[in-house]
């Protein structure tokens, strides 16, 4: 018999207008749909696994749900420090990753730039994680 879960999923989709759905959670949404896989946005109800995007929801967050037993699945985009991107949410990503049971990158670019050191503008910047033993690469599509 197959076990049933439920996946807290930290990020809504966003508006229904095509420009501003999150198209990673789209389609995450959709394939748990589609196998029958329960999911919420809702912090309060009862979950087995938190898919953690960047750095939503908070660190504080997240260290409540592995408290609470909840496995981390922490989706890293990039860098959120670059020439665009000037807020330091790197730090804060950093130590969600440091908490994550597995690492999901969205592309092998970002894995890439984010598990070593990288000249930026602003000097070198480290590492935004460590561990790559337990990860995969879930590319955006749609």
């Amino acid at each position: 018999m197959e076990r049933k879960f439920k996946v807290y999923i930290g990020k809504e989709p966003g508006f229904t207008e095509k420009g501003y759905i999150f198209p990673f959670i789209k389609n995450i949404v959709t394939f748990l749909e589609d196998n029958n896989v329960s999911y919420t946005f809702n912090l309060n109800e009862k979950v087995d696994v938190a898919l953690c995007i960047q750095w939503e929801p908070t660190l504080k967050i997240v260290k409540k749900l592995k408290k609470r037993g909840v496995k981390i699945v922490h989706r890293l985009d990039g860098r959120a420090k670059s020439l665009v991107k000037i807020y330091d949410k790197d730090n804060e990503n950093r130590r969600i990753n440091n908490l994550a049971d597995w690492t999901v990158f969205q592309s092998q670019y970002v894995k890439e730039h984010t598990t070593k050191p990288v000249k930026t503008i602003f000097g070198t910047e480290a590492p935004i994680c460590y561990q790559t033993q337990n990860s995969s690469i879930i590319y955006t599509m749609g």
